[in-house]
């Protein structure tokens, strides 16, 4: 009686593992498209991020030369008195760091870096000294100018 079953089977093996191939075979891009989907996700994330890190140390790197001219004048007492005097000297502190009002900074053999240019140094009507300046950071040496933002510094006068 098994031995009758066993023969009788008629190709159904055959079915069963086309069936099986066939439901692998559909089911499988969709898993490798969203897998690969992810990936693509994960990399554009950490690369946003690095770039608003690069963007966050350009502002720290030029609000540290900016205090440390401010700290500098200060201890000068002519320039104190003298608001135009005044952003000459801020003029002059961050030509000597920034040579013609702008540096581009890489970090650690990674091609990561951030351009920064300052496009002006005004003293407006308020005594305040507006340093308005431009940040781009870049990953790999591409530079996506989506990212540049343009910030400012005020400086305020006694």
């Amino acid at each position: 009686m098994i031995n009758y079953l066993i023969k009788k089977q008629r190709g159904y093996a055959l079915i069963v593992v086309l069936l099986i191939i066939t439901i692998i075979a559909i089911i499988t891009p969709p898993l490798i498209s969203k897998i690969m989907n992810g990936a693509l996700q994960y990399k554009k994330a950490e690369q946003n991020i690095q770039l608003e890190k690069l963007r966050e140390m350009g502002i720290t790197y030029i609000k540290s030369v900016v205090n440390e001219s401010v700290n500098e004048i200060n201890t000068e007492a002519d320039a104190l008195d003298n608001p135009t005097a005044y952003k000459n000297k801020v003029e002059s502190y961050i030509l000597q760091v920034l040579p013609e009002f702008q540096i581009t900074k890489k970090f650690n053999k990674s091609e990561n870096q951030f351009r920064l240019i300052i496009n002006s140094i005004n003293l407006d009507t308020s005594n305040r000294i507006v340093i308005t300046y431009q940040i781009t950071p870049s990953i790999k040496n591409n530079v996506d100018e989506k990212y540049t933002s343009q910030e400012e510094i005020v400086i305020r006068l006694k």
